[in-house]
């Protein structure tokens, strides 16, 4: 028996079968990829990268 995907609904529009399923899924990441990229450009994003890097130099940072 082949995989399918179930039918679920999103503001009242129900979506069925595997297409239709990975355009919303395709939709959803594209977006997301969106939102990522653009929170990496604000301070809060900066301070995120600052942290992965070195967690030290970032508390010092955040103590001037």
């Amino acid at each position: 028996m082949p995989a399918s995907a179930n039918p679920f609904s999103i503001f009242g529009y129900t979506f069925r079968g595997d297409t239709q399923y990975f355009y919303v899924v395709s939709g959803l990441s594209r977006v997301s990829y969106l939102l990522v990229t653009n929170l990496m450009r604000t301070r809060d994003g900066r301070a995120l990268v600052a942290v992965r890097d070195h967690y030290l130099s970032a508390e010092i940072m955040a103590s001037i």
